[in-house]
């Protein structure tokens, strides 16, 4: 139950934050991501190497997202913060469930931008760590999926 609440806690956090100033700052996200290998050295919510491997898996795919958008598009899609944000995400839920955050993320964010788009308030620069946030907290509370 204090994983959770810390974790839950978190999230609202860093999602509040990234909203605000469209920065996930490292003295919240790096924590963030030692104290989900911590807990799940007890196996809280994914084994102790479920853990380590979905830190480094959401840090790989979502750095090499990026770093692709960079490459394709000539400037930054995912920040630093989104990339260690995602890492501290896996090392809570595990690698299993890392695909399930990316994709849930993408669909949140493609499913808020449009409904921005809607009432033209949409912008290329909508933060992404509200979107990880939910689809991380979505994870939490059902992991069944």
């Amino acid at each position: 139950m204090w994983g959770a609440l810390l974790l839950g806690s978190m999230l609202f956090v860093l999602a509040w934050i990234d909203l605000e100033t469209r920065l996930l700052p490292d003295f919240l996200t790096i924590p963030l991501w030692l104290a989900g290998l911590l807990f799940n050295s007890a196996g809280v919510f994914a084994s102790p190497a479920q853990a380590v491997l979905g830190g480094l898996a959401a840090w790989s795919i979502f750095w090499l997202a990026g770093a692709l958008y960079r490459l394709w598009c000539g400037r930054d899609g995912l920040g630093g913060g989104d990339v260690k944000f995602a890492a501290a995400l896996g090392s809570w839920l595990g690698w299993p469930q890392v695909p399930l955050l990316l994709l849930l993320s993408a669909v949140i964010s493609l499913a808020a931008w449009g409904l921005l788009a809607l009432f033209s308030r949409a912008s290329r620069l909508q933060p992404f760590g509200p979107c990880l946030a939910l689809g991380g907290l979505l994870l939490m509370l059902t992991p069944a999926i």
